[in-house]
């Protein structure tokens, strides 16, 4: 072997070495800013009452208030922003009275970016979010809460949901049971059914949208199809996607003239490289506020279990939500069709009946929303179930709405299906007659 090899070789492994090191003290130093922002909210807001009454006293005068528990996930942003917006008109409270306290990262500052305008003031950094949340702890007469997880920084809020401190960087504690969280979705699904017609985070911001067309060549006319797929297990997802059950839609779409863009920050398959996908995720380019600018322009999304379904859902994009195995959460908008996971005994190799699925996740452990994986496996769906649910979410007339009127019936007062206005593939339940568990071993 060549010198000029070795050479090379070594100084790859010495640049990989200090990459290495220098996430890990990137990580470390992150972890602390965070603990000790923790522990001075914890304290500020039992100690230092007689220090931030003044500053209670100024922001009552002028009727201000403080939006809180806004969780850092991208789903959680969207949400509660959105949430945030249609109640404050629906109190008739005008927008600039209100200071939302978003946690420091990257998330809240894309959001400030697209919505910060609107408000008072809105956090995204450590000092201002340091300084403020002790007020609004202290005199929670100022405060709406717009949290829809179970993370809060209240002991008890105004909900009256019980709690316990929790390890997590941001929040002070957690909702002891995943059914207290529906609480929240049942008041904000309500002010969405008032107003459904209306999308509050839909705003035209063209120079950030105009610069994102720039970076990808993206014509004002062109439609854009977004895919997003998870290669992890968590939350509402229970086991990683097979990209080749992509691929009839993906196929259809371009044969469509879609123009496809893979979203999110997962690693794009390498086999979705043959049909010409965009690959957003990994580009220079991804970020919140840009995310945001690609849900305002697209014309259709392919989203697995995770919370960037929200931006679809609360800007009104058309959505196929796909291989969630959680069966009764439900996202809102009449544009979503959801094609669930099932979930599969590991012992038996049995299906659980849907029943049996969503009270899984109702019952779920006190601290997690996953899947259990040492008794249960997802299953997940299949190509043709995806193409058929496509075909259902471009053309209504494939769907039969008497079949999700059944399952509603049996169903709705499980999680948030009674509030809520998507539906599930008519494929799916034709082929998971609700009665009965067929196809156990797929």
């Amino acid at each position: 072997m060549s010198s000029s090899v070795l050479f090379i070789k070594k100084k790859l492994r010495h640049s990989t070495f200090l990459f290495a090191l220098f996430r890990s003290c990137y990580h470390c130093v992150l972890r602390l800013k965070q603990t000790v922002l923790k522990k001075w909210i914890a304290f500020a807001s039992r100690r230092l009452k007689l220090l931030y009454a003044p500053f209670a006293y100024f922001f009552k005068k002028r009727g201000m208030y403080f939006a809180i528990n806004c969780a850092p996930g991208v789903g959680h942003v969207a949400l509660e922003l959105d949430y945030l917006y249609r109640l404050l008109e629906e109190e008739n409270i005008p927008t600039k009275r209100c200071a939302v306290l978003l946690y420091p990262c990257a998330l809240s500052k894309g959001a400030y970016r697209w919505y910060g305008d609107d408000f008072y003031l809105m956090t995204y950094r450590w000092f201002s979010f340091a300084f403020f949340m002790p007020l609004a702890l202290l005199f929670p007469s100022l405060c709406i809460d717009i949290g829809h997880s179970r993370l809060t920084w209240f002991e008890k809020d105004s909900l009256d949901r019980p709690s316990h401190p929790t390890s997590f960087p941001y929040a002070l504690y957690q909702l002891d049971y995943f059914k207290d969280g529906n609480k929240r979705y049942a008041l904000s699904f309500a002010l969405r059914k008032k107003t459904k017609e209306r999308y509050f985070l839909k705003k035209q911001q063209q120079k950030a949208i105009e610069k994102l067309r720039a970076a990808f060549s993206f014509s004002q006319n062109e439609r854009l199809c977004l895919i997003h797929l998870k290669e992890g297990v968590g939350n509402a997802t229970g086991a990683p996607t097979d990209p080749h059950s992509y691929l009839p839609s993906l196929q259809f779409l371009k044969h469509q003239g879609y123009t496809l863009v893979f979203v999110g920050r997962e690693n794009m398959p390498t086999l979705f490289r043959s049909l010409d996908v965009i690959d957003y995720a990994s580009s220079k380019h991804a970020s919140f506020e840009n995310d945001i600018a690609l849900f305002h322009i697209a014309s259709l999304a392919l989203v697995g279990g995770s919370g960037i379904s929200y931006l679809a859902d609360c800007l009104g994009v058309p959505l196929l939500y796909i291989n969630s195995w959680h069966l009764a959460f439900f996202l809102f908008s009449e544009k979503t069709l959801m094609l669930p996971a099932r979930v599969r005994v590991k012992k038996t190799g049995a299906l659980l009946t849907w029943k049996e699925q969503i009270e899984l996740i109702e019952k779920s452990a006190r601290d997690r929303d996953d899947l259990d994986l040492k008794k249960y496996e997802a299953v997940n769906a299949t190509g043709d179930e995806i193409f058929a649910a496509l075909l259902e979410l471009l053309n209504p007339t494939h769907h039969d709405s008497h079949l999700f009127e059944q399952f509603y019936s049996d169903y709705h007062m499980f999680g948030t299906i009674e509030h809520s206005q998507h539906k599930i593939s008519t494929y799916f339940l034709e082929k998971y007659p609700q009665d009965s568990t067929p196809y156990a071993h797929r």
